[in-house]
């Protein structure tokens, strides 16, 4: 069987929980607390404890980081395909992010797929931010497989607590030290989460409230039709009290559950400050189930060093043939040959990947140019219009986009507000040049009348298609 690690790092302790198993059975081995103070080198720390632990090597490690750090969008695309969904969410998803593109890591969880279309929950977190925490897991030597957000582990737990008498969607609120999860799940799938601060045994149930209410208020605009029909407390403190005023505020039943009780089959101390809720749940959940916010590089490092050890365990097992069999020489030469086969294959395979990454890439460079340039172009003609006087009046627009000029005809009560008008339209930002083309002042049965024609030429450029 295969050795996980899941750790998170809270703000007095690191937590750690080993579970053995497959793919999508796993089952909790030992879970550990390390309390550290302030100041002390996190790479340090999580050294120590697993020496302690004992777990030798081959283990693969999933890093858990705090909802608050994540934002999460519910998004519908019209596709039901995998791979056509990820480059979607890959896409449109970035460009409605606060931060550069470039600094996006995004992944999704599927919420519903019905006549076409797919309803995803998508998450992304901050380039710096994720390198920051796995800064001191690879201080310490390990190479993170997984880098999850605390929501996953969540599910984790309540896919292992297997809580078959709630009915769904039900809301899982687990308390920690210093932050409160609030997960919603239906079928085994995160439809919404949120993460608050934990507050203290008193304050802590209008807080509770308030951002339930929070909660139900955003479900009801991003999945209309979803209501919650029931709650499940889990963690630390008082959850009995918290899950009365809770359940009589919100009109909806409610239930606690020990955070450990699932995971290791014995109840919690009263006194623990740690819920094991979060590590426990993302050390035992399916691989399918965790997001993985790890940056697409040490995914890509990742898969290949999964091939590697797969090739070289197929090596081990040609060296135990040939060791326990001389005289099969023939199937050793056999298998040597599928090895070099498979290993020419991986080989294959990294190339077309590397094409199809930089593809990707110069696509997202070209799709971000354009939308720029259009940006830019709607600011101009709103910075023109803005500066267009009440006494002059337009009568065409017209714009060559391969001399990036702009020209404007029109009327005003005179030359000099014509040159006024041209002055003011040269201060414009992204405007290069304001160049009057021709002013006439005549004679009409209003008064005197200046015709005019500006030619406005800019300092945008046009986007360069992507070199393939």
């Amino acid at each position: 069987m295969a050795t996980r690690i899941a750790i998170e790092w809270a703000r007095n302790s690191l937590r750690l929980a080993v579970s053995k198993g497959s793919q999508d059975r796993w089952r909790l081995r030992e879970l550990r607390v390390e309390p550290f103070e302030s100041g002390t080198a996190p790479a340090a720390v999580l050294r120590t404890a697993l020496k302690a632990l004992r777990l030798g090597g081959g283990v693969r490690v999933i890093g858990v980081i705090p909802r608050e750090q994540v934002i999460l969008r519910v998004m519908k695309f019209p596709t039901t395909s995998s791979e056509e969904l990820r480059q979607m969410v890959e896409l449109s998803g970035k460009a409605q992010l606060p931060y550069a593109t470039e600094q996006a890591v995004v992944d999704y969880s599927l919420i519903d797929q019905r006549e076409g279309f797919s309803t995803v929950a998508m998450v992304a977190c901050q380039r710096d931010f994720l390198e920051r925490q796995l800064h001191p897991l690879h201080e310490a030597g390990l190479q993170v497989e997984c880098l999850t957000v605390s929501s996953s582990g969540v599910l984790g737990w309540y896919t292992a607590a297997r809580m078959t008498s709630l009915v769904e969607p039900v809301l899982v609120i687990n308390r920690d030290e210093d932050r409160t999860d609030l997960v919603l799940i239906r079928d085994g799938r995160l439809l919404l989460t949120r993460s608050i601060p934990s507050g203290s045994d008193e304050d802590g149930p209008e807080l509770l409230t308030h951002e339930i209410e929070q909660s139900l208020s955003t479900l009801r605009k991003d999945l209309p039709g979803i209501e919650v029909r029931s709650l499940l407390l889990t963690g630390v403190g008082p959850l009995a009290a918290w899950k009365e005023k809770a359940s009589q505020h919100l009109s909806l039943p409610a239930s606690v559950v020990d955070g450990a009780q699932p995971l290791t089959g014995r109840a919690m101390s009263e006194t623990a400050s740690a819920s094991p809720v979060v590590v426990g749940g993302a050390a035992c959940a399916p691989t399918r189930q965790l997001l993985n916010l790890n940056p697409p590089e040490v995914r890509q490092t990742t898969r290949h060093q999964s091939q590697v050890r797969e090739v070289v365990t197929v090596g081990a097992l040609l060296l135990a043939v040939l060791v326990l069999g001389g005289s099969v020489s023939a199937l050793h030469v056999y298998r040597q040959y599928r090895l070099i086969a498979r290993i020419d294959q991986a080989i294959s395979e990294v190339d077309p990947l590397t094409r199809q990454t930089k593809t990707a890439a110069q696509r997202v460079e070209l799709v971000t140019a354009v939308l720029e340039q259009r940006r830019r172009l709607a600011a101009l003609l709103g910075g023109v219009f803005r500066s267009t006087p009440s006494t002059i009046t337009l009568d065409a627009l017209t714009f060559d986009r391969l001399r990036r000029e702009m020209g404007l005809r029109g009327r005003a009560p005179s030359t000099q507000d014509v040159l006024a008008y041209r002055k003011a339209l040269e201060q414009l930002e992204g405007v290069a040049e304001a160049r009057l083309k021709y002013a006439t002042a005549r004679q009409t049965a209003d008064g005197e009348r200046a015709d005019f024609e500006i030619l406005v030429k800019t300092t945008d450029h046009e986007p360069r298609p992507a070199t393939r």
